[in-house]
Parts: C-alpha cells; structure tokens; sequence
C-alpha cells in the first residue's frame, strides 16, 4: 500500500490480479445501438451477462464501481491517467472527482470512468476462450 494525495490510497497489483476479478466461466450475448439523426449510427459488442451486477451497482450508487467503500470508489487500471512507471500496476481507492448531475437521473459520472471511455489505451495481452 502507498499513500497517495487527497486521501486515496494505492494498492499494488499484479496483472495475474487483473485475471483474478473477471468472472470465469463468463456468458456473452450481443448487444447492439443504433442512432437515427441526420446519419445512422450503429455500433454493436458483445455484453458479458456478469457485467449486471456491475451496471446494477453503479446504478444504485450513482456512478460507483463499489458500495462498499462509499463515498469512495475503486480503480483497479490507472491508464489514461500519466502515472510515473512505478505506479502503473496499482489500484486506487479514493473518493472520485465527478461530474455534475445529470438532470434526468441521479448519477455523477466519474471524472475517470470517462477518461478511460474516451480514451484508452489498453492492449489485449491474450484472447481468452
């Protein structure tokens, strides 16, 4: 563990810890979107069912990835954020900087939820069957 500013704290990792956290076996259906404007839009991926319980927490809590931290949230990949080498492989618990509320519903994006929508960087190491 490693302090960090504003009350977080770092926890170190391996990427095996990566593996570790997904559900195993995992069941995939597809998933698609369509956004009829002045052009369509489509954009489809495949949705791993043990995802709910992921989408159902951070329903109940807003944004959270965890309501066992509250108000703090978990982290376990730190990309796009430009971290120094030795802290590649951490974690982080903090309390997330979000963003205002949405007007039609309850949730305050987190700041790094978003970064990482817009842009990652991650790199499959492996397919996994």
């Amino acid at each position: 563990m490693k302090a960090f500013p504003a009350g977080g704290t770092l926890l170190e990792r391996s990427d095996d810890d990566l593996l570790e956290i997904l559900p195993s076996p995992y069941h995939s259906v597809s998933v698609g979107c369509l956004v009829a404007a002045d052009s369509l839009t489509e954009m489809y991926f495949a949705f791993e069912t043990e995802m709910q319980r992921l989408l159902d927490t951070k329903g109940r809590t807003g944004g959270l990835n965890t309501d066992r931290i509250e108000p703090r949230n978990c982290h376990i990949w730190l990309a796009p954020i430009p971290v120094p080498d030795d802290l590649k492989g951490c974690a982080v618990i903090a309390e997330d900087k979000r963003l205002p509320t949405l007007s039609e519903a309850d949730v305050r994006l987190p700041h790094h939820d978003l970064r990482q929508a817009m842009m990652s960087d991650e790199r499959f190491k492996r397919v996994v069957d």
